[in-house]
């Protein structure tokens, strides 16, 4: 796939990601999705990833976008959340 098996890339790049945020209207958790973005031709765009939010449409975004979308709408990634739930957070 790459030359040495080495991406032109971070490999965490490649990782799906998952975050927990409370809905502002029932104080509900919501779960926001961010996964790489590949082509129909199973192509590789680092620059670009897929936000979902619950089970809503696509959200394509550039990789800095997202991260700010993450940043100012209070979410919190899916371990620290489920820990917390556990009761494993002080």
């Amino acid at each position: 796939m790459f030359d040495d098996d080495e991406p032109p890339f971070p490999r965490k790049w490649l990782d799906k990601k998952q975050y927990v945020r409370s809905d502002p209207e029932t104080g509900l958790p919501v779960l926001v999705r961010v996964n790489p973005h590949f082509t129909d031709m199973h192509e590789f765009h680092p620059e670009v990833v897929e936000v979902v939010v619950d089970d809503g449409p696509i959200m394509m975004m550039d990789r800095d976008d997202a991260e700010m979308y993450i940043a100012t709408t209070g979410c919190v990634p899916m371990e620290t959340f489920a820990k917390h739930k556990q009761g494993k957070v002080h």
